[in-house]
């Protein structure tokens, strides 16, 4: 059995309340039968502002098999007496009644959008789908090519290729970026790029003067970065302006 009713604030003699309930199946006195309708918890802020200033009668108005039917009524005796919030009346009803969340006034639809998202933000499942979408986002598949441009592998992501050849994998974003070389490889993000070969991606082997190789360096930026040469004395030897700089024969890998 459902029941309709409304709390009158003996102070003015007006209803300032209008909720429905489910009568219990077992109790002791009048006040269990209808208990929500005598509770004080889980009410607005509002009422309690009222309650705390003058006492209140309850007044059982209406009961039915029906929750549909006390529904109903409880929307028309809202519409009746009218919400003050609205402007409309001197009910502290925050819905217009029924399914409890019609018409509901903007700033207490935020307070309960923002109470529902935090819900949402604690449940550890939602928490899971969370970080999966980030590391999702976070994908970016990573191709691998031979010195000649032909696809030899590819990687969930820059991380994957970065550890596979023992490079941080922000360095290999930047090649995968610019499509260019790193540790022997070029590498990009997309499937068929069109590869920088700018001479400041090729490896270069620094050697002694009789020609013996000392180090293979990723590129001339690796010297730049690594040392305190001037990759400019270097850039000479290539180009024929010197023949040796800082003591080192310097030459273009596969020239």
């Amino acid at each position: 059995m459902y029941y309709l009713y409304r709390h009158i604030r003996l102070d003015k003699n007006e209803p300032f309340y209008i909720g429905i309930g489910k009568k219990l199946n077992s109790f002791n006195f009048w006040e269990q039968e209808y208990k929500r309708a005598y509770e004080i918890a889980n009410r607005n802020n509002w009422w309690y502002n009222i309650t705390s200033k003058t006492d209140f009668e309850v007044e059982i108005m209406y009961e039915s098999d029906s929750v549909d039917e006390i529904k109903k009524k409880e929307i028309e005796f809202i519409a009746l007496y009218g919400r003050k919030d609205l402007g409309k009346g001197t009910l502290v009803n925050l819905t217009d009644g029924g399914d409890g969340i019609k018409n509901i006034n903007e700033k207490i639809r935020q307070i309960l959008s923002n109470k529902a998202k935090l819900r949402i933000l604690k449940n550890p499942e939602y928490q899971k789908q969370l970080i999966k979408k980030a590391l999702e986002a976070k994908r970016k598949e990573v191709y691998q090519f031979d010195i000649n441009g032909i696809l030899i592998n590819k990687f969930y992501n820059t991380v994957e290729a970065g550890n596979y050849i023992k490079s941080a994998a922000c360095l290999v974003s930047t090649r995968c970026r610019t499509n260019s070389y790193l540790k022997g490889y070029y590498w990009s993000f997309v499937e068929n790029p069109v590869f920088n070969k700018s001479k400041m991606f090729i490896p270069v082997l620094q050697q002694t003067i009789d020609g013996e190789i000392i180090k293979e360096w990723s590129d001339l930026r690796s010297i730049k970065h690594n040392t305190s040469f001037n990759i400019s004395a270097i850039h000479n030897c290539f180009t024929g302006k010197c023949k040796t700089a800082y003591g080192f024969n310097w030459v273009y890998k596969n020239n």
